[in-house]
């Protein structure tokens, strides 16, 4: 949009009004930003230590670089090319989202299979029944990026109703969109802006980038509802012939659709990974997998044709209405609500399926949303503070990708889409690789491990009696000077007696570690972002905390006088304590929030006084008028 009103300012001339709309946007771009200064600024902090600024254990081929993350992990989320016709055909690859937002389950093949199967082979095949197929790769989505078939049908209208002040930018804005959008399905140009957009590697999701061309359509939409709005009876039939136009246009992209609707195979990235599984199968499961994934896709065909339908009535509807009301045989006002009124149920019927009156109950109506297990119930006995191990999915990448857990117990796994650089170091090259993690185990204060049973139809909780507690004396220091060394050495560490730190920060950790009678330190008060403890000691001593090492906001405080926390065991906390009686507080105060903070309530003071001052000004216009 900048683009375009500069490339008019400067062929008029209008060098004046260019330098003010400048200096007005800057000043606007610099108010908005810092009146949302707290996100923007604790984002940025925290993206320096996730994996979105790189592994310091990156290797060659791996989904996290030195610097960022990998070409083929950015751009992972991506939609396929034809994906971009949600916008007017929502379930066109399934929809996603709730099986209820899908299809009907008496409507379908897929789950009528199911349930005429034996108990165990429906169970095994309801982890694929995936009624979505597009090109995200975790092979579900939480839904489809529905503009609307209404305000798509305005918005094809508007590239022959409208003149070229705000239609031309707009689709090339949507169309670069669409292209980011497209991720790892158009490698060649977005590993180009990977390379040369800054921020852009530290993305989530290419597919977002759809809801660009969301957001411009309804803005077409609404230009052109205002431009007839305003429709003079000389300028009908010109209107008319521009009209017809569009309607040609849309009759196209319907075209195209059916194209497509005859021409996919509706074979989603879960399928093959059955298919693989059924080769190696006796020929009679095979069969039974092969009929399984067949009614799958008819399924998945009967949702794009229903979807496709649905958004074609629409616009039937809307195209005449709108035909009525440029031959002048509606009133102007009475289309405009009908055609408003239809946009609205469009977009609400299936928004609903999504997001509904279930999504909002009060808490005594709401449900568990997970139960606990006999093994969850033995371990809740405990109230001390320690964490729990799940390895109840097996070890490997299986822990870092469940978090049920985490409804009754602390953890030490677990997902996050952001994830911390050096705890998702310890995830795989420690954790990951159970049992050979032991030292790990210990020293992340992991007193229980929720197990499989033999059968693998349940769970059971072991005791781990080398869980080193919250906080403890080590007797020794050893030091590497690599995060590799470290990493490798903390496999065979005596975590109980020895603390791991880096060579540059062994000055800070030396100090006396003679163990004397009645040396004690423990845990006081565990808060979000405030811990204490209590130490007593008869001579200097290094303590060893079962706490993420964070720099971007944490502080040690010894009797209220700040301490450096040392980086120990590669993801842990260490602190010199010196003898003595102490209170040891550990308080989360990170600038980038507090900075942020006062730059926001600043900025929305003068944002405040900017809107007073513009609306006196305007009351002494109209005044003066």
């Amino acid at each position: 949009m900048t683009a375009a009103y500069v490339i008019r300012w400067v062929r008029a001339r209008e060098y004046r009004h260019l330098a003010i709309s400048a200096a007005l946007a800057f000043t606007g771009f610099v108010i908005g930003l810092a009146c949302n200064a707290v996100v923007t600024l604790t984002t940025m902090d925290y993206a320096k230590a996730s994996l979105r600024d790189g592994s310091a254990l990156a290797t060659a081929g791996g989904s996290v670089t030195k610097t960022g993350l990998s070409q083929a992990y950015a751009l992972s989320y991506s939609m396929y090319k034809t994906e971009a016709f949600e916008l007017l055909v929502p379930k066109i690859y399934g929809g996603g989202g709730p099986l209820d937002a899908m299809i009907s389950q008496d409507d379908s093949r897929a789950i009528a299979a199911l349930q005429n199967m034996p108990p165990q082979a429906a169970n095994a095949l309801q982890r694929f029944l995936y009624f979505y197929w597009g090109g995200i790769s975790a092979g579900s989505t939480g839904g489809p990026a529905y503009a609307g078939a209404i305000i798509c049908l305005l918005a094809l209208l508007g590239f022959f109703l409208l003149d070229g002040k705000h239609k031309w930018w707009i689709l090339a804005a949507s169309i670069l969109a669409i292209f980011m959008s497209w991720g790892s399905y158009f490698v060649d140009f977005n590993g180009f802006l990977l390379k040369v957009l800054p921020g852009y590697d530290k993305f989530r999701a290419p597919s977002v980038a759809i809801v660009i061309p969301n957001f411009l359509f309804c803005w077409l939409a609404i230009l052109v509802l205002d431009k007839l709005l305003k429709l003079s009876p000389a300028d009908r039939a010109q209107t008319w012939q521009q009209y017809k136009k569009g309607l040609y246009l849309t009759g196209g992209v319907f075209v195209v659709l059916l194209v497509c609707y005859f021409g996919f195979d509706y074979t989603g990235q879960s399928d093959a990974q059955l298919l693989k599984i059924a080769a190696a199968q006796q020929s009679q499961v095979q069969e039974v997998i092969h009929s399984y994934l067949h009614d799958m896709r008819t399924d998945r065909q009967s949702i794009f044709f229903n979807s496709l339908v649905r958004s074609f009535l629409f616009i039937l509807i809307a195209a005449l209405l709108g035909i009525a009301w440029i031959k002048g045989r509606i009133k102007p006002l009475l289309a405009l609500g009908l055609i408003g009124g239809l946009a609205v149920i469009d977009i609400l019927t299936l928004d609903t399926l999504y997001m509904n009156s279930d999504n909002y109950r009060d808490i005594e109506e709401a449900q568990t949303p997970f139960t606990a297990t006999p093994a969850d119930q033995a371990i809740m006995k405990d109230t001390g503070y320690y964490r729990v191990f799940d390895l109840r999915q097996g070890a490997g990448a299986a822990i870092t990708n469940l978090a049920t857990a985490a409804w009754f117990h602390r953890t030490v796994a677990g997902y996050h889409p952001a994830k911390l650089s050096i705890y998702e170091d310890l995830l795989e090259n420690q954790l990951e690789k159970y049992p050979d993690c032991q030292p790990t185990v210990d020293m992340l204060n992991a007193k229980y491990l929720l197990l499989p049973t033999a059968d693998g139809r349940g769970d059971s909780a072991a005791l781990n009696p080398g869980a080193l507690g919250p906080v403890w004396f080590v007797r020794g220091i050893r030091s590497a000077a690599t995060p590799r060394a470290l990493m490798d050495d903390l496999t065979t560490l005596d975590t109980k007696d020895t603390a791991l730190v880096f060579s540059d920060d062994h000055a800070a950790a030396t100090i006396s570690n003679t163990p004397a009678d009645g040396d004690t330190i423990y845990l006081t008060h565990n808060d979000n972002d405030e811990m204490t403890y209590r130490s007593v000691t008869k001579n200097p001593r290094f303590a060893v905390f079962s706490e993420v090492y964070y720099d971007r906001g944490w502080h040690a405080l010894i009797d209220g006088t700040e301490t450096p926390i040392v980086r120990t065991d590669y993801a842990l906390r260490g602190l010199a304590i010196p003898a003595g009686k102490h209170n040891i507080t550990f308080i989360f105060h990170p600038a980038s929030y507090y900075t942020g903070r006062v730059i926001q309530v600043v900025a929305s003071i003068l944002l405040f006084a900017l809107l007073i001052l513009a609306g006196v000004r305007e009351w002494r216009m109209i005044r003066k008028e």
